[in-house]
């Protein structure tokens, strides 16, 4: 079940990513992110967590996800977004499902039911999804109506594969098959249906491929079709009748009069002979199989006696002469498809390979008589791929026909029938696989040679066309070799997965595939940088590539495993020989690895960099191509690459090679070079410009360019200086994280068996404190101010690393330290507390440094130092209340710790959009609507969610502040929330966004704009505002910037004017501000009886005499949103105290 899925669910993720790479730039670090949570979890063997989290995880992607579906498709409607969605929801709740079977601990009940989610569900989500992936893929390249047209099928033929694969236990899969399919035809076509300008053939043929499909699946069981009657398959057989005449009308008569041009000229007959002929070779075909092994009812004998074979054979026969006839054919080469027909019908019943031969032969002869006879006297000639190598038409046509009796000679060798001459011989030098690598080297050849060559002239051709549409189109499409390569990547897999091959041959063959897929993914993605890409350089990238690949999986295949036996049944105990020293296969193995890791692996992938690794990372980064907004892979992308391939590979070798255990170090090395390789390709950070001056030259390219400014992407790229150095400090906190994890820098004390104190202790927890607080304070401060003047980021990024260093410190020893001990992470906890106003007056140097900013706008030193030290703090109190024994002092300190960092997030908000959203460049930011500042209000209330309350405690006063007066706590220092449990949970948070939300609307009426803090309080001052900051880029005018500042001035105006309005420092009379107070006052009763009622669960009836009182802010106080939001909150809760109130009412009423 584990492989199948799989099998489902990557190949959709994958054509999900590559289709939508917009959503994958948000998606996949996400991803990363989760499965790097989910992985600890099950570590330190949390199992309710790490269940928890992993819906938790599909929820956030969901999210995410969805947010990304609504901004890319605002302009098609609601529909649709909607169901695109909840679709790609339901992929991710089947990823969900699949993690959560691989939980060893989950119970029967639960996997059993996961199983059965998944059975039902994967086979429908993962062709709704990858359909619409592909289908937008194709629609770029194709057009629209030929990617309608084509996506009911590619639906189809994915949910039957899946049904077949997972075989769900419900029906309504076979239900969904069979009526999505035709919808998803009538839905795109539902136009030309109603103005009865369609071709009906269309809409019958997809109505008859998923019945057959479904017919198939449901008789066919353990591997074979059950034997049905003659009446039994009348239906399905008259189905396959019309769905093949429409499919001739459709499709095969123009191909079958392409093919007769050859052979008559302009001398055709006319169609409705070859709707004849194809209509005669499918009533045939149908008949011999109709008729082929049935016997009669009665006499139990075949239908026709002794003459049953003769008459099938003799109906395979007509159907070769038809089929031939259809095509042009002349009478006098007739034979030719007849004898195919028969030699193919004989091999399928017996395989013997000599009746594939006849086939092959008469392959090979078609293909020699069509070449020679259609391109003779033409001397134009077509250069290969190998450099040098060039061929006339027709050798080129023979050797395509000879890939052709190549794959059929695989094909035969494959299903062989037992016995026969040199069988043996055969088997031991794995012909099959030969024959295959050598078929994959010669499609790669010439795939590569055909991408690359232009269309050739309509005398070529043989059309008369007078105008080509695309005087540029190659012979071959780029979708077509990746349609061969998953082909034979396929093959090869199924082949060795059967053991028709080796698996040498099939990692070779399976390379080979993959390699000539990459090459093509970055021709695909050159753009016009392709067309001058060579063949014979896409010849070189595919086998380097391939190369590559083969030098990664060989060692599963090549090298044999070393089974050793440990002494004493220990894992990572040596083995002795009999001279008392390691054994020979174990001192081998060490030096096998060490050559394999040191020198064959790397120098592989050195190899591979310029040609291979550098485009194909560029392609899937999806970095800005085109002629404008060519911006080249940094080198920390391509190191994180092949940081990952050689992780992952020497993972894989160590494993494989040595899986009795050993190599402790070389696994420990190899999983975490892979996750660190993955972290710096996916943040790909870089280094200041004097360092790294790619990114500067390319800036100062894009702004030279007069274009740049006319687009948003263009004028971001160039005016945007923001450095993405900070992700080497997310790189360092995640090595801590896993150095902590496995063990070199564990965070608990070592015991060892003579009971000798752990020294290195401290010296572990310093370092994991260097590294992963100060790597976090070097992430957040580059991504606030990497675009400041030096000074001010040295300074403001001290200060920050030292307060991270310390709360860092705090953490660790607040968690692990034991109750009798934690006098000592309270300490260092007032270390921290003091140490908050020194650093962050050394961080407010940089106010002085350059000129005057302000400094809650984003980068400014304190939103950047209050940031910080609040998510220093809310770690902290996070860390206090995981922590496995617990009293009054963590409780106290870690509500001390949560409410701190709640204040710091008020502050920064606040402080950097103001009361109604506005910005310092008077930016208007919101959230559906919602300004930003009252949105951040709510989520920032969360936090209090972390207090911890005195459940089991004396039930004193509310909060009670520890200090040194009490003995019992005087070592303890925080605040105490004795009455706070699970029944009032939501008060603090609920409490909190009340208070915020009125100290907001009271300085919205009250102090705004008395001289404290200066605002712009007129039209001419916001106008000014807003057009004041002009960079230049063209001429000294941005005109992107001025444009976006244009088209929101409106909302700018109008929510600054509703402001000015509601104060009495800035309205130009008393009406609005005492309006606006009259609300605030209408708004306290329900406000009070909703905080006090949430506190203490008790319930008055004058909560609904309060409530209407909240109708007069929301109806008439239009200018301060934060008081709006108030009422709101009064109004809801209100309303929801009174229903609870008439329930108790009501239940207290009831006799029993």
């Amino acid at each position: 079940c584990n492989a199948v899925s799989l099998a489902f669910l990557i190949p959709t993720l994958l054509a999900m990513v590559y289709t939508f790479q917009e959503t994958a730039t948000l998606l996949l670090p996400l991803l990363l992110c989760c499965c790097l949570v989910l992985y600890s979890l099950d570590l330190a063997n949390l199992r309710s967590a790490s269940f928890a989290a992993n819906w938790v995880a599909v929820v956030a992607m969901s999210v995410t996800n969805a947010y990304d579906v609504f901004r890319a498709n605002g302009s098609n409607g609601i529909l649709y977004p909607i169901v695109e969605a909840l679709v790609e929801s339901l992929f991710f709740a089947c990823w969900a499902c699949w993690l959560t079977l691989q939980y060893q601990w989950i119970g029967k009940s639960t996997r059993a039911t996961m199983e059965g989610l998944l059975n039902r569900i994967l086979p429908l989500v993962s062709a709704s999804v990858f359909t619409n992936s592909v289908t937008l893929r194709m629609a770029q390249h194709v057009g629209k109506d030929k990617a309608s047209t084509v996506a009911p099928y590619i639906f189809c033929l994915t949910c039957a594969a899946g049904m077949f694969c997972m075989k769900p236990k419900s029906n309504w899969n076979s239900l969904v098959l069979q009526v999505v399919t035709p919808l998803m035809h009538v839905f795109s076509f539902k136009r030309r249906i109603w103005s009865f300008q369609y071709d009906w053939s269309e809409l019958i043929l997809v109505c008859a491929v998923p019945y057959l499909l479904n017919f198939g699946l449901t008789h066919y069981k353990a591997g074979k079709f059950e034997t049905t009657t003659l009446k039994g398959t009348l239906v399905p057989m008259i189905v396959s009748a019309v769905a093949s005449l429409s499919l001739q009308q459709a499709y095969l008569i123009p191909w079958c009069q392409s093919v007769a041009y050859l052979f008559y000229g302009h001398d055709m007959p006319p169609t409705w002979v070859f709707s004849l002929y194809l209509t005669l070779s499918t009533l045939a075909s149908l008949f011999a199989v109709w008729v082929s092994g049935k016997k009669s009812a009665q006499t139990n004998e075949p239908l026709f006696g002794e003459f049953h074979e003769d008459v099938v054979q003799i109906s395979l026969a007509f159907t070769g002469l038809c089929v031939g006839k259809a095509i042009g054919i002349p009478w006098n080469l007739t034979p030719l498809p007849v004898l195919a027909f028969l030699g193919l019908s004989v091999w399928i019943t017996t395989r013997m390979l000599r009746y594939l031969a006849i086939f092959l032969f008469v392959l090979h002869s078609t293909g020699i008589v069509l070449f020679s006879y259609r391109f003779a006297g033409i001397s134009s000639t077509i250069n290969l791929s190998i450099p040098g190598f060039e061929l006339g038409l027709i050798r080129f046509g023979m050797v395509v026909v000879m890939s052709s009796v190549l794959i059929g000679l695989v094909v035969g060798l494959s299903v062989r029938s037992p016995g026969g001459y040199g069988t043996t011989m055969m088997k031991r030098l794995d012909v099959t696989g030969l024959c295959l690598i050598v078929y994959g080297l010669l499609l790669m050849i010439l795939e590569c040679t055909l991408i690359k060559e232009p269309v050739p002239f309509g005398s070529l051709t043989g059309a008369e066309v007078t105008e080509w549409d695309n005087e540029n189109s190659m012979l071959y499409d780029s979708w077509t070799c990746l349609l061969t390569s998953m082909i034979l990547c396929f093959v090869t897999v199924v082949m060795q997965r059967y053991r028709l091959i080796t698996s040498r041959n099939a990692v070779v063959s399976f390379s080979m595939a993959v390699g000539k897929a990459i090459s093509t993914i970055i021709d695909m993605s050159d753009g016009d940088e392709g067309k001058k890409t060579t063949a014979p350089m896409l010849l070189l990238r595919s086998l380097i590539a391939s190369l590559m690949l083969t030098v990664m999986l060989a060692p599963r295949v090549v090298l044999k495993p070393v089974h050793v036996k440990r002494a004493g049944g220990g894992r990572y105990k040596r083995s002795l020989g009999p001279s008392g020293k390691p054994s020979t296969a174990e001192s081998n193995a060490d030096l096998i690895i060490l050559i394999y890791c040191v020198v064959i692996l790397p120098l592989t992938l050195a190899a591979s960099v310029p040609i291979v690794l550098t485009p194909f990372a560029s392609a899937l980064s999806g970095h800005y191509g085109g002629a404008y907004y060519v911006s080249p892979p940094g080198w920390t992308e391509i190191l994180g690459f092949a940081m990952s391939l050689w992780g992952v590979s020497s993972l894989s070798m160590v494993n494989h090679y040595l899986p009795d255990g050993g190599g402790e170090a070389w696994k420990k090395v190899s999983a975490l070079t892979f996750l660190m390789g993955v972290g710096v390709a996916i943040s790909a950070p870089t280094g200041p410009d004097w360092l790294d001056g790619s990114g500067a030259a390319s800036k100062k390219n894009l702004a030279r360019n007069p274009y740049a400014a006319l687009s948003s992407v263009g004028s971001d790229l160039a005016n945007n200086d923001r450095s993405r150095s900070g992700g080497w400090g997310l790189l360092s906190a995640s090595l801590a994280t896993l150095l902590a994890v496995i063990g070199p820098l564990e965070l608990q004390e070592r015991r060892t068996a003579s009971g000798k104190k752990d020294s290195l202790l401290l010296f572990r927890m310093m370092v994991f404190s260097l590294m992963f607080g100060c790597g976090v304070a070097w992430f957040i401060t580059m991504q606030c101010m990497s675009e400041e003047e030096f000074l001010s980021v040295f300074v403001t990024a001290t200060a920050c690393m030292a307060m991270a260093f310390f709360g860092t410190v705090a953490g660790v020893l607040g968690y692990f330290l034991e109750l009798e001990n934690f006098d000592e992470a309270a300490q260092v906890a007032k270390v921290w507390l003091g140490a908050f106003p020194i650093f962050g007056l050394i961080a407010g140097v940089s106010q002085f440094a350059g000129e005057y900013s302000h400094p809650f706008r984003m980068g400014g030193w304190l939103s950047t130092y209050l940031a910080l030290c609040g998510s220093v703090l809310l770690a902290f109190a996070l860390v206090l209340r995981w922590r496995h024994t617990k009293n009054s002092a963590t409780r106290g300190l870690g509500n001390l710790s949560c409410i701190s960092a709640w204040l710091c997030s008020v502050v920064v908000l606040f402080g950097r959009f103001g009361v109604s959203g506005l910005d310092g460049g008077l930016d208007k930011t919101s959230v559906v609507g919602i300004p930003i500042s009252v949105f951040g209000t709510f989520m920032t209330s969360l936090i209090l969610l972390a207090l911890d309350g005195e459940v089991a405690g004396p039930r004193r006063s509310k909060m009670q502040f520890m200090g040194n007066t009490s003995k019992q706590a005087s070592s303890s220092f925080g605040i105490n929330l004795q009455k706070l449990g699970p029944s009032n949970r939501f008060a603090p948070p609920v409490a909190a966004c009340v208070l915020v939300l009125l100290c907001a609307s009271v300085y919205a009426i009250f102090l705004r704009g008395c001289g404290l803090l200066a605002v712009a309080t007129s039209h001419d001052q916001v106008f000014a505002k807003v057009y004041s900051d002009k960079r230049a880029n063209v001429g000294g005018i941005d005109l992107a910037s001025v444009l976006k500042k244009s088209a929101v001035h409106d909302k700018i105006m109008t929510s600054s004017a509703k402001l000015a309005g509601s104060g009495f420092w800035t309205a130009s009379n008393l009406f609005g501000p005492l309006l606006h107070l009259t609300g605030l006052v209408c708004t306290l009763p329900s406000l009070y009886f909703l905080v006090t009622g949430l506190w203490t669960g008790e319930r008055t009836s004058k909560v609904a005499l309060a409530v209407p009182l909240n109708l007069v802010p929301l109806i008439l106080c239009k200018g301060i949103s934060a008081l709006r939001a108030c009422a709101l909150i009064g109004l809801i809760g209100g309303i929801i105290q009174v229903i609870g109130r008439r329930k108790h009412d009501r239940s207290s009423k009831m006799q029993i």
